[in-house]
């Protein structure tokens, strides 16, 4: 069991994100995304700029406020 707060977000990405993707960037881009698709799609960007080396998903999921 998790206690959530509004606004909170859960992010689930593979590998293709997190190696490519420093922890401190992904926080970043969760942080200005206003949005939990456009969170998604600033990371697939991020990832594959940088590579794109592995398959990228991302599933995020906002709580409303």
């Amino acid at each position: 069991t998790v206690s959530v707060r509004p606004d909170d977000m859960f992010l689930l990405c593979s590998d293709g994100v997190s190696r490519e993707i420093s922890d401190r960037r992904i926080l970043e881009a969760v942080m200005v995304a206003e949005t939990a698709e456009e969170a998604c799609e600033l990371l697939v960007d991020l990832a594959n700029e940088r590579g794109g080396r592995d398959n990228i998903t991302v599933v995020a999921l906002r709580f409303p406020g």
